[in-house]
This record gives C-alpha cells, structure tokens and sequence, in this order.
C-alpha cells in the first residue's frame, strides 16, 4: 500500500489540473478583446485551442499557450496607446504537444531562492513536470531557471541560468555544479525540445565559450548578434570562394560569434560548431546587428612558398580539421598571423583562405607574431 501511495498521489494532482486546463473556453473568455478577436480568428483558420495565458506584473505583455493539435505555442501580444496588438508566435519554448501547460506570473516572488522581478513561467503539466522561468532585462525576457518538479510539486532539480554560467543545484544528480559556457537566453529562440533537460554531460556538449584569439596581427570581439537567425558562411569575403563544409556551412546567431572585422561588405568571424568543433569563415556584413561596428581588415599579402604538402583548416584553434590541401612548392598569398599559424590565400585549384602553420610557409619576410 506504501508503494502505491506516491503513484495515486500523482494520479491524483493531475486529474485536478485536468479540468482548468481543459476549458479553453473560460481562458479565452478572460482575455482582452482585442486578443480574443486575434485568437478567435486564429481557432478558425488553424483549430486554435486556448490554454492558458498571463500577463506578467500586469503590465504591457500578455503571454497565450495555444495549441494548433499538432504544436503547442506561445503567442505574445503588447498594450500599446490602449490596444493589444500580436507581436509573435513561437513553437520553440514551448513542450510537446501531447502535454498541457500552465503559465504563471512569478513577478516579485522568492521562487526557488531567487528572487524575481517581472517574470513568468511556462510549466510542462505531465511528469517530470519540467519548468522554465522567464525575467525580464531591458525589453527581452530572458531563461532565469529551469526546475524539476516532484509528484508532491517540490522541487528536486534545478538550473540557474545565467550569463556565461548555469549553476546545477540537485538531490539526484552530482550535487551543485558550474557549468561555463553560452546558452540561448531570449524566450523567443530558446528551444524546449533541444534543451537537455537535467543530463549534465549533454549541457556541457552544447555550451562553450569563445576562446582567446593568440597574439598576433589578428584580434576578435565577441558580437551579440539577433537570435534565431542563420547565415551561409563562405571560405573568403565573397561567394566566389565557396561555402565552407562541404558546400553546407551556416552559423546560428543562437551561439557565441567572434568577429575579427570587415572586408569589402564581409566580415571575418569564429563560431562553434560542436564541442569540439569550431570554424573561421566570413558572412555578409549585413548580419551585423544595427549600430555595431567593426575593424575593417586591410591585409598586405605577402607571396610564399608552401615548404611541403599541408593541409588548411579553418580550425586553427579547435580541432584543426582539414578543409583544403596545398601541394608542396605552391605560392599563397600569406595575409595575417595567429599565434603559430598563418592565414594565406590560396588560387591553386580553387580561391580558398585558411590556416596553415608558420613553419610549413617561407619567405623573405619576417611578421611579427
């Protein structure tokens, strides 16, 4: 009978959140106008039913769980001169569809141990009864903590996220834990369905930090690019020198982006790929956010001659995988410095720029590294 306890118990807290959960209608009803004629239009055209909604320390954003019958959604309005107006509507935050969800305003509560401003939650109401918590910074809500809830509703893990670190405090696992790295934050572009939830090896697998760029003639700043964005990225300032990977390269402005400067309305950047895996390539300047500006890269090339057959990369600082050969002989153009490698450019065969190392190149120059 003791056994069996803990599984009515749950059997019993779900079905009491059933009800609520399930009329759509009331939550509906209880919305502004200018929402409810937005959502009514919506549930006719794309089966729209309503779940739940809140608006955070009453003020100017009103958050709506919506579900479609094959996604869940979140859908953000804003009061602005006295009207509601949609702002976006995003799968992405949201759990699967084959779980309900709570939203809940969690402004000016000690939640956790944390103390809150203007905040709100969206809560998965099926076991594990996973959380995240949402604060506001500026004008962006941002990933605060994410939370494991027991049957009885305590909780029994937990991350505290923030910027450049999230902190793991839980009974099951290893105990409190750092881990160091870059995570997406902004509500609109974190992804319930790619967060690890509670498996501490696979946070540490898609966080990472950028690393320092070696002295040299080239030097990098870390850019906060808009989220939710990719760009193709290309072996040189120009599509003639061709797509990195294979022809399929792309960076996602969900991760760090370092950038060295601008050539010619293309700027240089360093990205990461995996864990263990990181590219230095070139994308359109125009994926610079609004009023950041950048050095623009003037490069004096230098003709020398390869010493012996060697691979380039655009790794020199990761893994240092293979992305271009250069046979022995070869003249490059030799157009910067990092640390121990030289960055070249290459017309043999194919117009390609990468990394080789410093002792595989001479000429009658000498830089300074």
């Amino acid at each position: 009978m003791k056994k069996l306890f803990p599984i009515l118990l749950a059997l019993a807290l779900m079905l009491c959140s059933l009800p609520a959960l399930a009329d759509g209608a009331s939550v509906l009803n209880a919305l502004p106008a200018d929402v409810q004629s937005y959502l009514r239009i919506r549930a006719e055209k794309d089966d729209y039913r309503t779940l739940d909604c809140v608006q955070p320390a009453s003020g100017d954003c009103l958050f709506v769980a919506a579900s479609d019958g094959d996604d869940n959604r979140l859908l953000c309005f804003r009061l602005k001169d006295g009207v509601w107006t949609y702002q976006w509507n995003r799968i992405s935050p949201m759990p699967r569809v084959e779980y309900d969800v709570t939203l809940c305003d969690l402004s000016g509560s000690l939640y956790n141990g944390m103390q809150l401003g203007v905040a709100f939650s969206i809560r998965e109401n099926a076991a594990p009864w996973r959380e995240c918590v949402y604060e506001l910074d500026g004008s962006v809500w941002q990933l605060v903590m994410v939370c494991q809830h027991d049957t009885d509703d305590t909780i029994i893990d937990t991350y505290r996220v923030e910027s450049g670190v999230v902190r793991y405090d839980g009974w099951r696992k290893d105990g409190q834990q750092r881990i160091y790295g870059t995570l997406q934050r902004d509500l609109r572009y974190f992804s319930w369905y790619d967060f690890p939830f509670f498996d501490l090896e696979a946070l540490r697998g898609v966080m990472s930090s950028p690393p320092r760029i070696p002295a040299g003639t080239l030097s990098a700043q870390r850019v906060q690019f808009r989220g939710g964005r990719k760009y193709p990225v290309y072996n040189g300032p120009g599509t003639a020198y061709g797509q990195s990977g294979n022809g399929s390269a792309h960076v996602s402005t969900n991760d760090w982006i370092q950038v060295f400067g601008e050539e010619d309305g293309w700027i240089m950047i360093q990205y990461d790929i995996t864990r263990d895996r990181m590219r230095i390539g070139w994308i359109e300047a125009d994926a610079l956010p609004s009023g950041t500006t950048v050095p623009q890269l003037r490069f004096t090339p230098i003709p020398v001659a390869v010493l012996s057959g060697v691979s380039l990369t655009d790794d020199p600082l990761g893994s240092q995988d293979s992305c271009g050969y250069l046979r022995e002989g070869v003249t490059v153009q030799w157009l910067a410095t990092m640390g121990d490698w030289a960055y070249v450019e290459s017309t043999d065969g194919s117009l390609l720029r990468g990394f080789v190392p410093l002792n595989r190149i001479s000429s009658g120059a000498e830089w300074e590294k």
